[in-house]
């Protein structure tokens, strides 16, 4: 329902451009998103060339229960809520959120946030971020993100400097609904997809994410950078998440598959390896060095890893030794 949108409500649309509701829009448009957009702004006539149909205006977080009760009334089958104002600022916001996520229930529909930039889907140029993004270039590495500008920030680095191209991004916020199983559960099953990298802060059911990295794990690689590890990240992340001891965390990563990256440029490096080569099917490696220390120092981590070093064939030692100077 949530990827494969062919028709999308942005509700506040501005046509002020410097409004985040009027570059959600622009991102659309200039994108090229191949479905049907319906902007809303009950004071415009058009907005961006596109007729404006006049139901709510700009929302603050105080007016998005009614929209969302609009919404569900209208049939729509997702909504994702960027705005911010909610469990992330205190008691008045955590109610708030448990009234959206209630009316949002009783019709059969789900949420995505609120607090975030949302979604990207690069097989039909479908966003919800507004914050102003590049040419999307499609890929094999899906990314879901716990904070929405991480995901942004994230999307920019990866399609200007890595120079790889992704095929989903999933700002998830405050997990109110949608939460890190859902995504992987639909990443598991999507041919674009063959590898997923996950900023995390923290979980609310460990015990089912852990369930399902399992079974993804074994069939796509999962890379995981968890914020707040420590207790001064916690402190830094108290308004997006609860803290639980890394070392447990650290276990449990380990018996579901999933590969932890230790910093942000890890977590790219690794990505990009699977992006670029496929998965191996065993344990067993060659390694290839144009310095002796660079073959040493391979050797000793493949062996610290638990992967076999090959032992080389003279056939293949012949083979090698052809294409090499004397």
């Amino acid at each position: 329902m949530l990827f494969p949108s062919r028709s999308v409500v942005v509700i506040g649309v501005s046509r002020n451009p410097a409004k985040f509701g009027h570059v959600q829009l622009r991102n659309l448009i200039e994108l090229g998103f191949r479905g049907k957009v319906y902007p809303v702004n009950p004071n415009a006539d058009q907005v961006l060339g596109l007729r404006a149909y006049g139901s709510v205006g700009e929302v603050p977080a105080p007016q998005i229960p009614q929209a969302i009760g609009d919404c569900a009334q209208r049939g729509v089958k997702v909504a994702v809520v960027t705005s911010s104002g909610f469990s992330e600022v205190g008691s008045v916001g955590e109610e708030r959120e448990r009234l959206i996520i209630q009316i949002a229930r009783s019709s059969g529909m789900r949420i995505v946030g609120p607090n975030t930039t949302g979604i990207v889907n690069t097989a039909n140029n479908f966003t919800t971020s507004f914050i102003a993004l590049p040419k999307l270039t499609r890929g094999p590495l899906a990314f879901i993100a716990q904070t929405g500008l991480f995901a942004a920030a994230s999307l920019w680095h990866m399609l200007t400097a890595e120079r790889f191209g992704v095929s989903k991004v999933a700002g998830l916020g405050n997990k109110a609904d949608i939460n890190d199983q859902d995504v992987l559960q639909y990443l598991a099953n999507d041919p674009e997809t063959h590898v997923i990298a996950i900023y995390m802060e923290g979980v609310k059911d460990g015990r089912g994410f852990m369930r399902v990295t399992r079974e993804v794990s074994r069939r796509k690689p999962i890379i995981l950078l968890k914020g707040a590890s420590t207790a001064l990240g916690a402190r830094a992340a108290v308004t997006h998440s609860l803290d639980r001891r890394d070392e447990v965390f650290e276990a449990a990563c380990r018996g579901a598959g999933i590969l932890r990256a230790r910093s942000f440029e890890e977590m790219m490096d690794r990505a990009k390896m699977f992006a670029f080569q496929p998965a191996p099917k065993g344990r067993r490696l060659a390694v290839a060095s144009f310095t002796g220390a660079g073959g040493v120092m391979a050797s000793d981590r493949a062996s610290a890893e638990g992967l076999e070093l090959a032992e080389l064939s003279q056939q293949t030692i012949k083979h090698l030794q052809a294409k090499m100077p004397p």
